[in-house]
């Protein structure tokens, strides 16, 4: 049995609360994932390589070394964090088909938590591209080192306070996790504590608005819940 630091083992879905999906209506964001011995890099081979068997229209890796792809309606982003000896995986998946979200959620969190090693490839990963428009939401994340104080045991309580104050609905669905939730937008923020190294993570990750305004969301956000416990 692997060892869990922090463990999503059960669907974790948000439904965004305004009628039918819509451009302005990025549908459901899932959220799965657990702790395993690898790398981050050999993580990022294992996601694309699972992302592309999904027929992911385009695809890669993000700047902070985080493999993501899109579809015409679909959105994954498979983020890891160095903890002990291995890594923090965590998969998103969002979209407006919330079952297909959830099988993509599911599949390319197996393959990367318990399939088999992937060699670094030769030339990069190919999407199907040609003849399809990615239009999945867009997914944007950002994460940062924080110090384990003892006041972070009222994480989901402070973290509800500043999603709410950022005009979601907070909901904790369980420990260290918070979600938000308004008509034309979805946010998720955790908490990853790693007790042997004395420090842990704060993250947030937002689905479904505009680019420029997704990146403001989640430094807002996170700037927020930074400044409770540790200003």
């Amino acid at each position: 049995m692997p060892t869990r630091l922090f463990s999503t083992a059960l669907a974790l879905v948000l439904l965004a609360s305004a009628g039918p999906a819509s451009a302005g209506n990025p549908g459901a964001l899932h959220l799965g994932g657990e702790w395993r011995k690898m790398s981050r890099e050999e993580c990022a081979r294992k996601a694309l390589a699972a992302l592309a068997k999904e027929k992911m229209v385009e695809g890669g890796t993000d700047a902070q070394g985080n493999a993501w792809a899109r579809d015409e309606i679909s959105s994954v982003l498979v983020v890891s964090l160095t903890a002990r000896d291995g890594v923090q995986v965590f998969v998103f998946a969002a979209g407006q088909d919330g079952a297909k979200a959830a099988g993509l959620r599911d599949r390319v969190r197996a393959a990367v938590l318990d399939g088999p090693a992937v060699p670094e490839p030769d030339r990069p990963v190919e999407f199907a591209a040609e003849g399809h428009k990615p239009g999945g939401p867009v997914l944007r994340w950002g994460v940062e080192r924080c110090n384990l104080a003892q006041t972070l045991r009222f994480f989901e309580q402070a973290a509800s306070i500043v999603v709410e104050k950022h005009h979601f609905a907070a909901s904790t669905p369980g420990p260290n996790v918070v979600f938000g939730q308004r008509p034309d937008c979805l946010l998720a923020a955790v908490h990853v504590p790693v007790p042997s190294e004395g420090t842990g993570y704060l993250g947030v990750l937002v689905c479904g608005a505009e680019p420029g305004e997704a990146d403001r969301l989640q430094k807002s956000v996170r700037r927020a819940i930074r400044k409770i416990f540790f200003d």
